[in-house]
């Protein structure tokens, strides 16, 4: 679906090969991860502006994905995307869940294969670290990014468990997390402060550094914050958050 500037909504593309973690490219085209399950693409796609569509990676070591999810995109042009199994079916089309780099030459390489079901995912401001939610643990997770695009250093930012941890998540213009997450009371954005996921913190119980914005539903994903979104956090809270897209079922 599309909303233009006037608050309309519209069709943009249908079928979509269940289309689900989106991101415009520096030509202002728009990537997609296309999902699993019935009409999945399980592939990760480009809308040109002609209304065409090209193919960027569908398959790795032989076997098609399993589910791509969510992805972002790096100064270089490079696609970081995610590619988690929650099954069914029972045989995965690859040896694990993983996240995966296009390089832009367009080759394909898995740059992490030991999270169990890697969700959301977002590169910093700086492209120094990525930031990757597990939702088989619930953990959300933070890499440095080499000058290669391999990713090092691992450290939990966020221990969401027993709630739900991050489906989609953004960033605002000073590099707080906006995370979709949690369950019943809890739903709604988890906002991480970049000082607080430097320091690791690595409990739900631990505020400092940390806001919470409730939402009704059950929150998937959000579009980047812009504008006056994210002024910083105060006090534990976020202190202004407008402009600010959220994904709801």
């Amino acid at each position: 679906m599309k909303i233009d500037r006037a608050g309309a909504v519209m069709e943009l593309r249908s079928p979509s090969g269940r289309a689900n973690g989106l991101a415009f490219d520096h030509e202002g085209r728009l990537v997609m991860c296309q999902g699993g399950g019935p009409g999945g693409g399980r592939r990760v796609t480009r809308l040109e502006k002609d209304g065409g569509e090209t193919v960027l990676a569908e398959t790795y070591g032989g076997g098609k994905f399993i589910a791509p999810n969510d992805l972002c995109i790096d100064r270089k042009g490079r696609i970081y995307f995610t590619d988690p199994y929650y099954g069914p079916p029972p045989v995965k089309s690859q040896p694990s869940s993983g996240v995966h780099l296009i390089d832009s030459g367009g080759k394909v390489r898995r740059v992490l294969g030991k999270l169990l079901k890697p969700n959301g995912i977002v590169i910093t401001l700086d492209n120094r670290h990525l930031y990757v939610s597990d939702r088989g643990t619930q953990k959300l997770h933070r890499y440095r990014i080499g000058g290669d695009g391999a990713l090092s250093q691992k450290a939990i930012v966020y221990y969401f468990s027993p709630d739900r941890g991050i489906d989609g998540m953004c960033l605002d213009s000073r590099g707080n997390i906006f995370g979709a997450a949690g369950k019943d009371k809890t739903t709604g954005f988890f906002v991480i402060s970049p000082q607080a996921a430097t320091r690791g913190r690595a409990s739900r119980h631990s505020r400092g550094g940390q806001g919470f914005l409730p939402a009704a539903g059950r929150g998937t994903g959000c579009s980047r914050a812009v504008g006056s979104a994210g002024e910083g956090l105060r006090g534990g809270r976020s202190a202004r958050v407008s402009h600010l897209g959220v994904g709801l079922f």
